[in-house]
């Protein structure tokens, strides 16, 4: 597979723009059964993205750089930048984040016996990651990610 630089403005705009569609429909769910939880989802994704723009973002290739997530952007405007090199305790609670997002809502909606709702959330939600696996980690150039499928240099 071959790297980019910079990510194409149509790139960022389906994988941003799916995270995002992600986010919403994940929030809108919930949100029809209570409010509450609906709420808490939203809050928990809002933590997620700072809290994984300092952990990943600010060690990361894309610092300060256009990415498929606009991590490195982000991350500039929030955060010093960091050392670059895998960091197990930061890795480890980037994927805790991810399993939260992914999962959360899951039981509320098996608790409330709406699988329609659980079938459209899942869809979205592990759509975007198979879209982020299978194209975005392998044009990343980001060697420090632990799921980075691309191929290492030297």
């Amino acid at each position: 597979m071959s790297t980019v630089e910079n990510w194409s403005p149509l790139s960022r705009f389906i994988s941003t723009g799916w995270l995002l569609v992600w986010v919403a429909v994940g929030t809108a769910l919930l949100w029809t059964s209570s409010a509450v939880v609906g709420g808490i989802y939203l809050v928990l994704w809002i933590c997620q993205f700072v809290s994984c723009r300092h952990l990943a973002c600010t060690r990361c290739h894309y610092y300060g750089k256009k990415c498929y997530m606009l991590g490195g952007d982000c991350a500039r405007l929030l955060f010093e930048q960091r050392e670059p090199g895998k960091e197990m305790p930061d890795d480890v609670i980037i994927g805790i984040w991810w399993a939260v997002v992914t999962l959360f809502p899951v039981p509320f909606f098996v608790v409330w016996s709406a699988w329609t709702e659980l079938e459209i959330f899942l869809v979205t939600a592990m759509g975007w990651h198979a879209c982020h696996h299978f194209n975005d980690c392998r044009r990343c150039l980001n060697r420090n990610c632990p799921p980075n499928a691309a191929p290492s240099e030297g």
